[in-house]
């Protein structure tokens, strides 16, 4: 088969056959595209014009490693290295959370929401960074800080803020353990760790196996650690009228209002995601 791939077409139709052995056919189609533009430099035009094709990297040898790993269930965002998130690139590794949608819409609330000039943004657990990078970028003259607790997440966020042309200030610190040296901020985000130990077992391979558990998981006992620390910082890091936003897990999203509600935050709203699920939570300091 290798042997008479000859167009873009013939390649993309091998490269789903194969994925398509270890995912279903839609995101089997997603992730060879995926594998398209990262290895072959080619796109979904080039599949529908047929474009033609050298024999320089068609070989087993060249497959074989990329095969090794889709076969392992390893997400093609680190494969291929790159990720896609609010119309831009960001590069990750298994250091950081590959970004969601649902985050993209938790971006899209705080630029709707957020028209004034000159904002102060600080983000909280800031990962690859897509957060703080895009609200950089979409706000008008924002100056935003990010900050996470490893030295090697810092170094892909602020690898991204160069690549995507963001002057962001990242930061290192432990959000449980430190008060960050900044403050006066108009809008803190954070999309912090949420999902319960115990909902492991109900994951996909390819998340559980590869992306980083202390970006995901808290104790079963205390699934608001993160989200109490941060509304707890909040009230000295915020100006007046300051807003907080957060991704939450939807099963916590009342306990969680409840809790801003009686901790100084007015205005508590409760956003859904593409998918009717409550995702998203706003509220505004009143010292």
């Amino acid at each position: 088969m290798i042997n008479t791939i000859t167009d873009a077409r013939l390649l993309f139709n091998y490269l789903k056959q194969e994925v398509s052995k270890y995912y279903d056919e839609r995101e089997a189609g997603s992730i060879s595209y995926h594998l398209l533009e990262k290895f072959f430099n080619l796109n979904k035009n080039d599949v529908i014009v047929k474009k033609p094709l050298s024999s320089e990297n068609i070989s087993k040898a060249y497959f074989s490693e990329i095969f090794k790993r889709v076969k392992s269930m390893e997400p093609v965002q680190y494969i291929t290295g790159n990720a896609y998130f609010y119309g831009r690139t960001f590069s990750v590794n298994r250091s950081v959370l590959i970004p969601r949608p649902e985050t993209e819409e938790l971006v899209d609330l705080i630029i709707r929401e957020n028209k004034a000039s000159g904002l102060r943004v600080l983000d909280i657990g800031t990962g690859s960074g897509c957060i703080a990078i895009n609200l950089k970028l979409e706000l008008a003259k924002p100056d935003v800080f990010a900050l996470d607790i490893n030295a090697d997440v810092i170094g892909v966020a602020s690898k991204n803020a160069s690549q995507n042309n963001a002057a962001v200030t990242f930061m290192q610190y432990d959000i449980l353990k430190d008060t960050p040296a900044e403050a006066d901020f108009d809008i803190i985000v954070s999309n912090p760790p949420y999902v319960r130990k115990k909902e492991s077992k109900l994951m996909k391979k390819n998340v559980l196996n590869y992306e980083p558990h202390i970006a995901l998981f808290v104790p079963d006992k205390d699934p608001l650690l993160f989200y109490k620390r941060i509304i707890t910082l909040s009230k000295s890091l915020l100006k007046p009228k300051g807003k907080l936003y957060f991704e939450i897990n939807e099963a916590y999203g009342q306990e969680l209002k409840s809790y801003m509600d009686s901790n100084n935050f007015q205005d508590v709203e409760i956003f859904q995601d593409f998918q009717g699920k409550e995702r998203m939570i706003r509220g505004e300091f009143i010292p």
